[in-house]
């Protein structure tokens, strides 16, 4: 009998050490850069009600990456993370949260809620803003000198550095999310690892230099690094906008129709 109860305690011993071991890994993971990792992460401490995962949920979670495993498919990072802390937390926010993401209301909505909760001691506690380790693949985007396409006035061809293709990546993620974050906009952009890009920096009359970007999510080809791609429709699959890089602003932002 006395074995029998010694068996007992060792397993259930054993099975304490693992789920405590799992939690750590799964709050380590949280901090990895695996997209995958990060969503099984979410789910398995999720399940766990695991409130010391809430600082490491909240670590750069404005992640738009979007899931290709089979199991999150279609999610962003950004909606596995802000699941968690709605399943940890026990509150609803009232409406669905955005699956392609960032939701950034709904991501300020839980940051309130672990200060006033006593989770974090203040928003600054933990960095929200998820930064790509390259604001735009050099697989994704084709600089193509201004020409016949005329979008600017009075304005003439200039070259991009890579310097300035970086703030460009950096203002478009935040375009994005500034743009999918205004109620009146009938359709969002989608993350911007889904679309090809196209840059054609000018000289402006002011003499500062801008860029028009031409994004869209399906490509013929190699014909896209060539010459510019123009749709009418298309919806959410074709957007556009210009930036001014000396004051690092942009502006004439949006989608085309839907047909």
């Amino acid at each position: 009998m006395a074995s029998m109860r010694i068996c007992i305690y060792f397993i259930l011993f054993y099975f304490l050490l693992l789920s405590c071991t799992s939690r750590e890994k799964y709050k380590k993971d949280l901090l990895s850069n695996d997209k995958t990792k990060i969503d099984i992460a979410c789910f398995e401490l999720s399940e766990l009600k695991d409130t010391s995962a809430i600082k490491p949920l909240f670590t750069k979670i404005l992640d738009p990456r979007i899931s290709t495993n089979l199991r999150f498919k279609g999610m962003s990072v950004n909606y596995c993370r802000l699941g968690a802390l709605k399943k940890i937390s026990g509150v609803d926010i009232g409406r669905k949260i955005d699956q392609f993401g960032p939701d950034t209301a709904a991501t300020l909505f839980y940051l309130d809620w672990a200060v006033k909760e006593g989770f974090l001691k203040n928003k600054d506690e933990v960095d929200i803003y998820y930064q790509a380790k390259s604001n735009i693949d050099t697989s994704q985007y084709v600089v193509i000198k201004y020409g016949e396409y005329k979008v600017f006035d009075n304005a003439k061809p200039t070259t991009l550095s890579k310097k300035e293709i970086d703030q460009i990546g950096d203002l478009l993620h935040k375009a994005i999310d500034e743009f999918n974050n205004d109620k009146k906009h009938y359709a969002k952009i989608m993350p911007l690892s889904n679309y090809k890009i196209q840059l054609v920096p000018v000289i402006n009359s002011n003499g500062e230099k801008e860029v028009w970007v031409n994004s869209f999510c399906e490509a013929d080809g190699s014909r896209w690094r060539k010459e510019i791609i123009f749709v009418e429709d298309g919806g959410n699959c074709y957007f556009q906008l210009k930036i001014n890089l000396k004051t690092m602003k942009w502006y004439s932002m949006g989608i085309n129709g839907y047909a």
